[in-house]
């Protein structure tokens, strides 16, 4: 709830900004005070609180699903291989949204191409993001439908909002770019809805997450603190108590 909380909070701060922004004839248009709140909670942003807020609870997937792939592989469990390998896409993807490593490896390629249209650069790691989530989605069908129905809900739900934001959102936006600009209005909508949605499937995945641990062991008491205590406290108490 509390994460919840913060992605609309910060979310929602970001919509309205961008709102003035618009109104005010644009980001050249803006005051100093403006242009600064805008930086600093740019949803769509780099090196802000949302970055800094996107980056934390993907780490905290990741460390989640690493979690159960300890636990799967201490109690000899075949699916410890696919929460550890789902533990390490998460941890890349929290790496990638701290430094923007697709776009940058986009741009890369772009380079090596000789593609010199800057929306084509900017969009064309979506082919090979879209390619890869389909295979993940693939490989993983038969080890989602094994997990608890509950969970199963939930994974399916998480992962189709992420995707939804991450691949089919940003076709649109590319499409966007290429008709209008990057400083066009749609293009702050879309990357609203975009960023917002990817935010909550990582907030339905934490969630799912924690209530299988909770299914599955029921001796060990997970508690997500925010604030100057860990991210992430895990304390396994005495089954005879």
């Amino acid at each position: 709830m509390v994460l919840l909380v913060g992605a609309l909070f910060l979310a929602t701060t970001s919509a309205i900004i961008d709102l003035a922004i618009v109104a005010n004839g644009g980001k050249e248009n803006a005051s100093t005070l403006m242009t600064d709140l805008s930086d600093l909670f740019e949803i769509y942003g780099e090196g802000n609180l949302t970055s800094l807020f996107s980056t934390g609870i993907l780490l905290i997937a990741g460390l989640l699903l690493l979690m159960i792939s300890a636990f799967a592989h201490q109690n000899k469990m075949d699916s410890c291989r696919q929460w550890l390998v789902l533990g390490l896409i998460f941890i890349l993807l929290s790496i990638d949204e701290s430094v923007s490593l697709h776009e940058r490896l986009g741009t890369i390629g772009a380079n090596l191409l000789n593609i010199e249209d800057p929306t084509v650069a900017n969009y064309m790691w979506l082919i090979p993001g879209g390619i890869f989530a389909l295979l993940v989605a693939i490989g993983y069908t038969r080890f989602i439908i094994n997990l608890p129905k509950r969970t199963e809900y939930l994974v399916i739900i998480a992962g189709a909002t992420f995707v939804a934001g991450a691949v089919l959102v940003e076709i649109v936006e590319g499409v966007i770019a290429s008709l209008y600009s990057f400083d066009s209005p749609l293009i702050r909508v879309s990357a609203q809805i975009e960023e917002s949605l990817e935010l909550l499937g990582v907030i339905v995945l934490i969630y799912a997450l924690l209530d299988y641990l909770a299914q599955q062991l029921p001796n060990v008491s997970v508690t997500l603190i925010l604030g100057e205590d860990p991210l992430v406290e895990l304390n396994r108490q005495d089954a005879e108590k």
